[in-house]
This record gives structure tokens, C-alpha cells and sequence, in this order.
């Protein structure tokens, strides 16, 4: 109980003695403060805050003062309190949006960059990254498909259902232990493909370049981590590397 009534705001204290109360009635502090026990001068402070907040009453009776919790319906006070308080912090954060999206606008200029770690991790940036592609455009890779499809067995299947549902086409520079693939490329699948030789090109990464000037980048050598990045001018300086490497990769196939 003590748990609850802290999330509806109630400190510790106020919780105890609030029950406390609850429990013995009309009470004078001291009997309220041995138990909850809190030291008398604590237990009256917490008291007076008690009755502020509407959960407890006082009275006089001779020359002593006694006090009584509230009903256990005027916790229903907390939690419109709280609905109050969530309204106010509401109204006052719309009211900075304009200077927060102006900062934001400020340091647009800069990259942004979100590191991944571990195949969960990767997968997540995945999910992601290909969420944000828009229908009908093209993703640039280069691929080590011995190690892609070691982490990712089923890749090739969900990914191309994907794909076709969005007529996103691939164009991939890839390598792989045992030489080329017979069905790298592929029309029914919007895959267009080029082999390059491993001991010659011995990277043991993906590097995507897709649409809205991402460019994702996993490794699997260790641990396996990855990275985004958001920023037109490197996004444009790998997919002229790409470019590069595409023609050159003609001779392989």
C-alpha cells in the first residue's frame, strides 16, 4: 500500500502516517507517531501536510489536539492532482515547441548517429532504418553474405517480401567464400547484383546506402555493432565510392 500511495505522490512518510491514521482514528500525534514510527515532531509536520492535501482532519478536545485520516475516497484527490499537474506540464512544454524546433533546425546541419550492439541491437536498426524507405526507390549495398546470412538465416526471405511490397529495388556489390551465386540477380525479386572475389575484397561488413540520406554499417567481426548515419554529404560521397566500385565490379561478372 505504501508503494501505491507513493506513485499517486505521497512520500514515504506521508504514507505511514496517513495509514497509520487510518488505522487507529482520532488519535493524538503521539500515539499516530509511535505507529507509523516517526519521531513526534516529524509526525506532526507530516500531519499538517496531510491536511492540506485534504487527507486529514484536526480537532480540539480539552487542551489536546487529535487528529483523523480522511476517508480512503480522498485519495481520489491525489490522482486528479496529478491529472492537473500532467495538464499544466503539457501546456507549458507546447508552449517552448517553437524555440525547441528551432534549435533542433540549428543542429539539423550536423550528422546524426545512432550506434547499435549485438544481433538484437542490429536487428532493431534494421527494422528501423528499412521502415523509413520510401516505396519505390533504390537501396545501395556492399555485402559479405557469408557473414549476413550466418546472423541472419531467413534475411534474404523476409527481406524480399518487404521489398516487393514497397517496389524497393537492390543493387548489391557482394562476396563470398564459394564464388558467385547463381540467383544474385534477380528481376522477379528487384535484385540486380555484382560479384567481387574475396581475396582480393576481404571486408567483413554490410554497408547499406539507402534513401533519405541514411547509411547503415554492420560488423560482425567480435561483437557484433552497427551504426547509422543521417547526413546528405556522406551519404552522397559513399554513393559515389559505390558508383566506383559497381563499374569496376563488371569484370568479375
Amino acid at each position: 500500500m505504501i508503494t501505491t500511495l507513493k506513485r499517486l505522490g505521497l512520500s514515504e512518510k506521508e504514507s505511514k502516517v496517513y495509514l497509520a491514521a487510518l488505522e487507529l482514528g482520532a488519535s493524538a500525534v503521539q500515539k499516530i507517531a509511535q505507529k507509523a514510527k516517526i519521531n513526534r515532531a516529524t509526525t506532526y509536520v507530516i500531519l499538517e501536510s496531510l491536511r492540506k492535501k485534504g487527507l486529514a482532519t484536526s480537532y480540539e478536545q480539552g487542551k489536546k489536539t487529535f487528529f483523523a485520516a480522511e476517508p480512503p475516497q480522498r485519495l481520489e484527490l491525489l490522482l486528479k492532482n496529478l491529472e492537473d499537474e500532467v495538464k499544466e506540464k503539457k501546456t507549458e512544454l507546447e508552449s517552448i515547441f517553437p524555440e525547441l524546433k528551432a534549435i533542433f533546425n540549428i543542429a539539423g546541419n550536423k550528422p546524426i548517429v545512432k550506434f547499435y550492439e549485438g544481433k538484437e541491437g542490429i536487428e532493431a536498426s534494421r527494422q528501423d532504418s528499412d521502415s523509413k524507405v520510401k516505396p519505390n526507390s533504390v537501396i545501395y549495398s556492399f555485402n559479405d553474405l557469408d557473414h549476413l546470412y550466418k546472423m541472419f538465416p531467413k534475411l534474404n526471405e523476409t527481406d524480399v517480401n518487404q521489398r516487393i511490397k514497397k517496389n524497393v529495388t537492390v543493387k548489391s556489390i557482394y562476396t563470398r567464400n564459394e564464388g558467385k551465386l547463381d540467383n544474385a540477380s534477380n528481376k522477379k525479386e528487384l535484385r540486380e547484383a555484382r560479384f567481387v572475389p574475396k581475396n582480393k575484397f576481404p571486408f567483413n561488413s554490410t554497408i547499406s546506402i539507402l534513401p533519405g540520406k541514411q547509411i547503415r554499417i554492420t560488423t560482425y567481426e567480435n561483437n557484433y555493432a552497427g551504426v547509422v548515419i543521417e547526413d546528405a554529404a556522406i551519404s552522397n560521397a559513399l554513393k559515389a565510392v559505390w558508383d566506383l566500385a559497381w563499374e569496376s565490379a563488371e569484370k568479375y561478372n
